[in-house]
């Protein structure tokens, strides 16, 4: 099968693998999107006092069904594709935004995870990149992990990600939005090793801006390579989880009232 075939490349298996769980799981993705998250038993109602909304402070709800849902491949498709699939709009655009989160962190949690970070440096690397939270949350997500793979995408997408952290590049960059940008580029140099001294270079030479960082090369030469372990759990698929069997779903409550 398609899923597991190493004549391919791991998009194409990843493609293939996303395709056979929505054909199998296809209606739990579809229920999973519209569970009414506070009318669940579970949910804490003090989470809407809040003034950004329950959005970002329900994960401990949250985590566990999505451990229990175990849609894996969608979670992945979700932070991978633009679909614009997240959960019901009927909750606002605060769940929508925080949505993508919970599911890739789902999926980090079991073997699938390993696919994460080639998908996030895809999303990175993508002539139109996704949002500033999410291109940043990635970025930050590679650098944090050691992904040492990601530096040559970290490297030429460094002018975007200042870009969406400060809201200006100049050139020359004046003083003080060029102020705290080495420090940034010294995060980046942290996880290389000698594959990647030459491009850190040209970077360096090419800024003057980023000069403090030069004496920090020499020690990438150094480091060595990291052994690639990109290894791709086989292909499962969860059961059905209580909770998806009965709902409470949006527009569940609607239908009941007409």
């Amino acid at each position: 099968m398609a899923v597991d075939d190493t004549r391919l490349e791991w998009r194409e298996r990843l493609v293939a693998r996303i395709v056979l769980e929505r054909i199998l799981r296809g209606a739990d993705i579809q229920a999973l999107r519209n569970y009414d998250w506070p009318k669940d038993p579970e949910f804490n109602p003090d989470w809407r006092k809040y003034i950004t909304g329950f959005a970002y402070d329900m994960g401990p709800l949250a985590d566990p069904r999505l451990d229990a849902a175990g849609l894996w491949y969608y979670y992945l498709e979700i932070n991978w594709k633009d679909t614009q699939e997240n959960s019901n709009e009927h909750f606002g655009w605060r769940l929508a935004e925080a949505w993508p989160y919970y599911l890739l962190c789902a999926a980090s949690r079991e073997p699938e995870g390993a696919y994460r970070h080639r998908i996030m440096m895809d999303r990175i690397a993508d002539d139109s990149p996704p949002g500033k939270q999410m291109f940043m949350r990635f970025y930050d997500a590679l650098i944090k992990d050691h992904y040492s793979d990601a530096v040559p995408v970290l490297i030429s997408q460094f002018l975007r990600y200042l870009e969406m952290q400060t809201g200006r590049i100049r050139e020359p960059v004046e003083w003080p939005y060029s102020i705290g940008y080495p420090g940034q580029f010294k995060r980046v140099i942290g996880i290389a090793d000698a594959r990647h001294a030459e491009s850190l270079e040209e970077m360096v030479n090419r800024y003057e801006w980023l000069e403090p960082c030069r004496e920090l090369l020499a020690d990438v030469l150094q480091r060595p390579v990291r052994e690639a372990d990109d290894s791709e759990p086989p292909f499962r698929l969860m059961p059905t989880p209580e909770f998806l069997k009965t709902g409470p779903f949006v527009g569940e409550t609607a239908a009941d009232e007409k």
